[in-house]
């Protein structure tokens, strides 16, 4: 890994306006630009929309496609990895998808794997673990509720990713200034960091949507983002009151990441796999 500058900016949520989305995304976008980083991270399914209804559907676009495209175009314009969520359209079925583009097109896809019960009903599971090069590091993402397996997490160290990014739409109920400290999730995306050497980086969608066709009670969303070190430190964080759209900028040094590593008692290092319960081959899986 080399030393990599990053952006993670918490924007609106748009059910359906993908134009008006991506014109807001370019705007931070350009915002992270003047600070010259080399990676830009957006929440999940900020292309398109975050509802629980059938209209995901028809939301849904192909990857690549006409999204993608502008996001490309985007990525050569401030000269930065650009890393997006989109509903992702292929053979008429839906997915989850995070997206990784540079200005020379797409580096790579990864659909969310784990879905929580409110979403099983709109886009299908994804069934592969990838790990993306971007140039000064190597990176892996787990989508929200992806975030929580540490199966997940530790199969993309042993893929080699350096950095876990990780995007969401989550309606947390701690107030963002305070996220990072004292709510479990936020504790447990941190210790994932400790746990494999990673740079994380987190970033959720932003802003309160009013009611609509689709969701009767509007949303909320906290607008936090930042990113945590290979120590499960804070590094930055989105501290400003309310749940408005916010940026948190950091430089992430290999050298903390090399020396969490080298550490004797590194916990993969010290992984005995031959002595552990076979998940797959069990037939107790599951039962109380």
């Amino acid at each position: 890994m080399d030393p990599l500058k990053v952006a993670t900016i918490s924007t609106k949520n748009f059910i359906g306006e993908a134009d008006r989305s991506i014109k807001n995304m370019s705007k931070w976008a350009r915002k992270a630009a003047s600070e010259k980083v080399d990676l830009i991270v957006f929440p999940e399914l900020c292309v398109n929309g975050y509802v629980h209804h059938n209209v995901s559907w028809d939301l849904s676009e192909p990857v690549p496609g006409p999204s993608t495209d502008r996001m490309i175009a985007l990525a050569s314009e401030v000269n930065a990895v650009i890393c997006f969520g989109i509903l992702e359209r292929d053979a008429d079925v839906v997915y989850n998808t995070q997206v990784l583009v540079s200005g020379n097109g797409i580096i790579g896809k990864q659909r969310k794997i784990h879905m929580p019960h409110v979403e099983y009903l709109y886009w299908r599971s994804g069934f592969e673990i990838e790990t993306f090069d971007i140039g000064k590091a190597r990176v892996g993402i787990s989508i929200c509720y992806d975030s929580l397996f540490t199966e997940l997490a530790r199969s993309l160290y042993f893929k080699g990713a350096e950095i876990l990014i990780m995007p969401f739409a989550y309606n947390t109920p701690v107030p963002r200034n305070r996220f990072p400290e004292e709510d479990i999730t936020a504790l447990c995306y941190r210790t994932t960091c400790y746990s494999n050497g990673f740079y994380g980086i987190v970033c959720n969608n932003a802003g309160n949507r009013k009611k609509n066709k689709w969701e009767p009670e509007g949303n909320k969303f906290p607008g936090w983002a930042g990113v945590f070190g290979p120590d499960g430190d804070v590094i930055s964080f989105t501290r400003g009151k309310g749940n408005g759209e916010a940026m948190s900028i950091a430089t992430l040094d290999p050298k903390p990441l090399e020396m969490r590593r080298k550490n004797a008692c590194f916990v993969p290092r010290c992984l005995k796999p031959e002595i552990y319960f076979g998940i797959q081959d069990s037939d107790q899986t599951g039962k109380a």
